[in-house]
């Protein structure tokens, strides 16, 4: 029972941690038009993009009376990193990633910057092209899902998967499945929060 009830609590703060991480992490639509910014906004800190403005990783910048979503400019410094954003290391260089968004710490918060050049291009989504060695598809079931580098916990995140997000399972091991993620990269993922079947 103990055990039980340990692996109850451990899903529950699962749960919270992955509500914590949907409330932030979104794919952006550049382009959208709105009339208000959204609640916790804040403005760009630098003086030269002061009509940016941000809120969980999606950027606005003000257009006649309204808003438009848009690509943060290069440049721009922001005060705080949005929640579930990676930290890579290129060359002699610490980067931080949320979506397709570079960011290097700067004395007053994070400056937008350019993608390293040693960094890969963002891969096009490719889902269509089904490898020979799938032994299934299976869909994410919960609003964000962490990819490792391998089958634990203990593995280090390496990218993230949304919910609805179709996944070629290529390989499993305990608890774990081996996927092709929809922009054309490999990891791994928590069986229990990705759903589908897979040839025996």
């Amino acid at each position: 029972r103990q055990a039980e009830k340990r692996s109850d609590r451990y899903q529950q703060r699962l749960k919270k941690h992955h509500k914590r991480i949907e409330r932030h992490k979104r794919r952006p639509k550049y382009g959208v038009v709105i009339n208000t910014l959204p609640l916790g906004y804040h403005r760009g800190l630098n003086r030269r993009h002061h009509d940016h403005y941000y809120r969980g990783g999606l950027f606005y910048r003000y257009s006649g009376g309204h808003y438009l979503s848009v690509r943060p400019p290069y440049g721009m410094i922001v005060a705080t990193l949005p929640l579930g954003y990676l930290t890579l290391q290129f060359g002699t260089g610490v980067y931080a990633r949320y979506n397709d968004v570079y960011y290097r710490p700067v004395p007053r918060g994070y400056m937008v910057v350019e993608p390293p050049l040693s960094a890969p291009p963002a891969p096009q989504p490719n889902i269509g092209a089904v490898p020979a060695n799938a032994v299934g598809t299976v869909t994410v079931s919960i609003e964000v899902l962490n990819v490792r580098s391998g089958p634990s916990r203990l593995h280090p995140v390496a990218d993230h998967v949304y919910s609805g997000d179709l996944l070629y399972v290529l390989g499993q091991a305990p608890d774990w499945y081996y996927v092709k993620l929809p922009q054309g990269g490999f990891g791994w993922v928590w069986a229990e929060f990705a759903v589908g079947a897979l040839r025996p």
